[in-house]
């Protein structure tokens, strides 16, 4: 059954503070869904044979990696957990799906973290590039979608303290698509880690990420913790256009500078990546060259948002039944145009990244 798009736009939460106070807020204002999903998520694990006790024995190496290079997130999480009032540990786990597959092996995944998927494409024009991203997941996660407008009193030295990005209830920003004060936007799509090992989780490494400066201090914090997942991120500034793929062994980076446009889906593309990671799923690889179809250089926002709308009634629509939101942005703006579900069909949003 398709996803009834709702006649509302994306929920917005603004904060204003350190990242143990961001945490907090979210925490306190998304309580309930965050408790139904840890709920839902422990129940799961519960039966599985994982107790608390043994997820914690499970996280205590990533925990510690994180700790040693990201503190102030490791401060995030703890914030978000302790407004919810859920354990720690399960969102934790909620925010580290490379270390999930191993302990999931062989099982179906909560509705929280089954695969995503999701579309990233981006067009060059006369001194901009113009992305658009839809977040896929389960339907009933559109429940946990919004839009954080973010200004952070502690980024620390060369750290962008403002960002705006889709996010979930019990996830940290970053996961999906971002842009920062500093003009960098950045989009990602999940990929299956061909060689994990322990690190620090994909999901709080792409979070470090939006509050770099710039693509090369982007690619410098991918480069400066061990790993631990996969994804792909687009990365756009000004008139630069980067792709990185990453596994938790090898970092490929892409300079798109001659491009007019490009597209990603949910396998590896990168010549360095393919034939040494999983086949490719079928609907991944006919999004993407439905996306590469469509997308072209010079394109502006709105024939950005007609791409992300794209539905010829196939299986391998960029806009399908997993489409829960979309955002758009371009490097010569200073802010996204978001929408809730899917988004042909929603109410889209302007929001700007003024100086606060």
């Amino acid at each position: 059954m398709a996803l009834k798009n709702p006649a509302e736009p994306m929920p917005v939460i603004q904060i204003h503070g350190t990242h143990r106070e961001l945490g907090l807020a979210v925490g306190h204002r998304l309580r309930a869904r965050i408790q139904h999903v840890a709920e839902e998520t422990s129940r799961v694990l519960s039966s599985r044979g994982v107790t608390r006790q043994s997820l914690r024995d499970a996280q205590g190496p990533y925990v510690e990696h994180v700790a040693d290079h990201f503190p102030r997130l490791l401060d995030e999480l703890r914030g978000l957990a302790e407004g919810a009032g859920v354990p720690f540990e399960v969102l934790f786990w909620l925010n580290a799906g490379g270390m999930r597959t191993p302990l999931a092996a062989g099982r179906s995944e909560p509705a929280a973290t089954e695969p995503d998927g999701c579309t990233s494409v981006a067009s060059r024009g006369p001194n901009r590039v113009v992305v658009g991203h839809n977040e896929d997941a389960h339907p009933q996660c559109i429940d946990d979608l919004f839009l954080i407008d973010a200004t952070l009193t502690t980024g620390g030295a060369g750290k962008s303290g403002r960002f705006l990005g889709l996010c979930y209830a019990y996830t940290l920003a970053g996961c999906a698509a971002s842009m920062n004060g500093d003009g960098l936007i950045v989009l990602v799509d999940s990929l299956q880690d061909p060689d994990p090992q322990e690190g620090v989780p994909c999901d709080f490494l792409t979070r470090a990420v939006i509050e770099q400066p710039s693509i090369e201090a982007a690619i410098d914090c991918l480069e400066s913790a061990p790993r631990n997942g996969a994804a792909g991120l687009l990365l756009a500034q000004a008139e630069k256009l980067i792709h990185v793929e990453m596994t938790s062994k090898r970092l490929v980076v892409s300079d798109l500078c001659e491009a007019g446009s490009y597209a990603h889906t949910n396998h590896f593309v990168s010549s360095e990546l393919v034939g040494k990671c999983p086949t490719p799923a079928a609907e991944s690889v006919a999004r993407l060259e439905r996306a590469n179809e469509l997308a072209e250089a010079g394109m502006d926002v709105d024939r950005m948002k007609r791409l992300l709308g794209d539905r010829t009634g196939t299986d391998h629509d960029v806009c399908r039944e997993r489409t829960i939101g979309a955002l758009v942005a371009s490097t010569d703006r200073a802010g996204v145009e978001v929408c809730l579900g899917q988004p042909d069909r929603g109410i889209w949003t302007w929001h700007g990244l003024e100086p606060t």
